[in-house]
């Protein structure tokens, strides 16, 4: 790494850093009831190795209706012991997930693309995007420890042709992700299977080690299972869903709603003017900046350059 790409690397670091420490228990004001859950929890195993419910160490915690997954609880045990019970020490996680997940996309351009100044840029945008400083500042389930574990997954697995011990953290921290936040129960997998469907051309040599790492990925997910053929996994979706039975996603009224839905979430007033706090329905305004979009509206032009580039990358291979 050049040295002019190492300082502008560290700088990055830095802004990223103090975007997301500055005034940590002060903004955003309050402590909602789902951080002072996962900071009490913790607290607990920390001294009694029992959660509220008195589950000694478990996978996943029982609380407001549904079930809190393990990965920001138990990140945040170190961190009580450290600094006491504050929400300092409870929001200094997801900051800290944060932090290194700007790093991660750095390194994950650069794999990719093997371009550092292309890395640079994505550490940059990342650093200072709004949903991201937003989530890195509140302990809200793994909405930035999913990110950071994904990214760690697909580094490492797209490393595995170098190394077959990277393939096979890559599946290892696959499977992490799925303790993370109740999405990836859904994005992980079907993340991974695209993953190794894509890149299946390169890995002819190492397929054993791919199977070996779909092996530790089913172990790892176990768990997981169990907890959602129980019932208890999906007491989280039977709260938000407007499904009352499977058969009805079928209905031609729900596949045109969840259409409608899902590309609300790529229309110009939530990425670039309102953001989730003005989400059509949305009556929570704590995910996001009131009137302020999830991206700033200069990155229209480079998702816009990013599309045209991936498309001309495709047909012309200089590109």
């Amino acid at each position: 790494m050049k040295k002019i790409v190492f300082f502008s690397f560290l700088l990055i670091l830095a802004l990223a850093s103090f975007l997301r420490i500055f005034q940590l228990d002060k903004n955003p004001a309050g402590f909602f009831c789902d951080e002072a859950s996962v900071g009490y929890n913790a607290y607990l195993i920390l001294k009694t190795g029992k959660d509220e419910h008195q589950n000694s160490f478990p996978i996943f915690f029982p609380a407001f209706g549904d079930y809190k997954n393990p990965v920001l609880i138990y990140s945040t045990v170190p961190f009580v012991w450290l600094f006491g019970l504050s929400e300092f020490s409870v929001r200094i996680v997801p900051a800290i997930y944060g932090i290194f997940s700007v790093a991660l996309i750095f390194f994950l351009s650069k794999k990719e693309f093997n371009d550092e100044k292309m890395a640079l840029f994505s550490a940059l945008f990342l650093a200072i995007s709004p949903w991201h400083v937003h989530l890195s500042r509140v302990a809200l389930e793994g909405i930035v420890a999913f990110p950071f574990f994904l990214f760690l997954g697909v580094y490492f697995f797209l490393r595995g042709n170098e190394k077959s011990l990277f393939l096979i953290l890559g599946f290892i921290f696959f499977g992490i992700s799925l303790y993370t936040y109740y999405p990836a129960y859904l994005i992980s997998p079907l993340f991974l299977l695209f993953l190794i469907f894509l890149k299946f051309p390169e890995f002819k040599e190492k397929l054993i080690f791919l199977i070996i790492g779909i092996f530790i990925f089913y172990l790892i997910s176990l768990p997981l299972l169990f907890h959602i053929f129980s019932g208890k996994g999906l007491s989280r979706f039977q709260q938000t869903t407007f499904l009352k039975s499977f058969y009805q996603i079928f209905e031609k009224e729900t596949l045109k709603r969840i259409s409608k839905l899902y590309f609300q979430h790529f229309s110009f007033t939530f990425l670039f003017k309102k953001g989730d706090s003005g989400f059509p329905g949305q009556f929570i305004t704590r995910h996001s900046m009131v009137g302020m979009g999830e991206l700033y509206l200069i990155q229209l032009l480079f998702l816009i350059f990013g599309v045209l580039f991936l498309i001309l990358r495709k047909k012309y291979k200089k590109f």
